[in-house]
């Protein structure tokens, strides 16, 4: 009867601890949308005919390797770190085949800017963390930093299926389409920007000006070459252009063609035809603001 009342005793001890703990809260486990394919544009940012080809890439190494490429954007991540919402995500969803683990996730929050790439253990033999960071670096960013979601995926996607498709000696067609290379967009712009600069100035300035000099010893034959002021103009042109910039070269070559309108004749008139002509705007314009009285 002791032993019963000692039982009893202890057992309404440990319900009345029990009960006096503090309620702890409950951790809410990450809630992640449904996969709704390989590509999973939640924050919209892919245009939709990159993300169709996205998509048939990773169908196609999926078809002959069996490796699986999940692309994923969503807005926010709210206070999460990503690496952690990444392999999250990446369990959560089973990217790879079960029992191979031989997927890969290319993660982007967009609003925290993160981009994390998480590679399956089945696959960290031919993608380490060094490799993949390669690939984040020089084929995924260089587009991004122009907000250029799109084709940053697709580089970044055509590299791992690259990768994958040698690993099992095969081809992935998908993978050869060029892409637009943001390098040689920004090497064409500079050289197109370069056009007009004041090297062009200058040797179109020089070629105006040695013209101006022929026609007036041809039309002066009597004088030396130097004896007009016209030609003395063209010389100060010469001399000057290579310390001005391009908008004070054009007006000094005005100034200079004007100074030799009197010696020349009409065929100043047919130098600033042709300088209207190619487009030299800042050189048409001074020249017409001058004063050159009756020609």
């Amino acid at each position: 009867m002791q032993k019963l009342k000692c039982k009893i005793l202890r057992g309404l001890l440990t319900v009345t601890l029990v009960l006096s703990l503090p309620v702890l809260p409950s951790v809410s486990q990450t809630q992640f949308p449904k996969p709704v394919g390989h590509v999973n544009d939640f924050a919209n940012i892919i245009p939709n005919d990159i993300e169709q080809k996205i998509e048939a890439l990773c169908l196609e190494v999926r078809q002959k390797t069996g490796a699986q490429i999940a692309v994923v954007t969503v807005k926010t991540i709210g206070d999460e770190d990503y690496n952690e919402y990444a392999n999250k995500l990446f369990r959560a969803w089973g990217i790879g085949e079960k029992g191979k683990d031989n997927g890969v996730l290319l993660f982007n929050a967009v609003k925290e800017r993160k981009f994390r790439m998480e590679v399956g253990y089945g696959l960290e033999s031919i993608i380490p963390d060094g490799l993949a960071g390669e690939i984040r670096d020089k084929y995924v960013f260089p587009y991004f930093r122009k907000d250029d979601y799109g084709n940053g995926y697709r580089a970044g996607t055509r590299a791992v299926a690259n990768i994958i498709a040698k690993d099992a000696g095969v081809q992935i067609g998908a993978a050869r389409e060029l892409l637009p290379s943001p390098i040689r967009k920004r090497q064409t712009q500079r050289r197109n920007s370069d056009l007009w600069n004041t090297d062009t100035i200058f040797l179109l300035v020089v070629g105006i000006g040695f013209v101006i000099v022929l026609l007036s010893f041809l039309y002066r034959p009597q004088q030396a070459w130097w004896d007009s002021e016209g030609d003395l103009a063209v010389s100060i042109v010469v001399g000057r252009v290579g310390i001005v910039g391009a908008e004070a070269t054009a007006t000094v070559a005005a100034e200079a063609v004007a100074s030799a309108a009197a010696l020349a004749g009409s065929a100043v008139g047919t130098v600033v035809a042709a300088a209207r002509e190619v487009g030299i705007s800042s050189f048409v314009a001074h020249y017409d603001s001058l004063d050159l009285g009756p020609q």
